[in-house]
């Protein structure tokens, strides 16, 4: 049986992934799992220690969001199938890459912050943005409730690239055009790449049809392997 492990972004709660992993294992016929975050997530080293843990035995690894810049560093503990969900990516191999891009840091430096931690993520922007990414308006005051609060150092952190990590069974599933960058670095490298449509957070509006896209890309890895 194959064990995949969704790998969520450190910006957003586990409610938010589980319909997405539940139909992983009923389309799949897969044992799915989605990573557990540590419980104050603002230190990347104890992110990627818990990521480390979660794709210990695991043949694939699905990675949403900022979840995607721990991919390198992982790739070199695991032989597992890696797809990026609308993830950011690292392009430039054999050096460190900050968790956030650099006009992204900027915007973040820029929220208000309450006991020297930001706002949870889907209050970032103004609620009539954001919500038309979320099925529903109770699925937004979910999401809202439980997103971490990070601390804005989280962003000053760093994560080794290894030389060689995109080479090997990768895919790349994007959503919209937010990851433009990261899908033609993908398509480049020779991934299995789709572009689905849809919002950032496709995956929670529509768990279905995204799970049996990151099923069949799934398939056609190995199958090109």
């Amino acid at each position: 049986m194959v064990v995949a492990v969704v790998l969520p972004s450190p910006l957003l709660g586990p409610a938010t992934y589980e319909p997405f992993v539940a139909e992983l294992a009923a389309l799949g016929g897969w044992r799915a799992g989605l990573a557990a975050l540590p419980d104050d997530p603002s230190d990347p080293r104890d992110v990627l220690a818990a990521f480390a843990r979660a794709t210990e035995r695991t043949d694939l690894v699905v990675a949403h969001s900022n979840a995607g810049y721990y991919l390198p560093v992982l790739s070199a503990h695991t032989d597992a199938t890696l797809i990026a969900m609308d993830a950011a990516l690292p392009m430039d191999q054999g050096r460190e890459t900050p968790l956030a891009p650099t006009q992204f840091a900027d915007f973040v430096t820029g929220l208000p912050l309450s006991e020297d931690r930001l706002p949870p993520w889907p209050a970032w922007w103004p609620r009539a943005d954001v919500e038309p990414l979320f099925p529903t308006s109770d699925w937004f005051e979910r999401v809202l409730a439980e997103a971490p609060r990070l601390r804005p150092s989280y962003f000053e952190g760093r994560l080794p690239v290894p030389v060689g990590w995109a080479a090997g069974r990768r895919a790349y599933l994007a959503f919209d055009d937010t990851y433009a960058a990261e899908l033609a670095f993908a398509t480049q490298a020779g991934w299995v790449v789709e572009q689905v449509g849809g919002g950032h957070l496709e995956y929670l509006r529509d768990p279905g049809s995204v799970a049996r896209a990151a099923v069949d890309l799934a398939a056609d890895v190995l199958a090109s392997a």
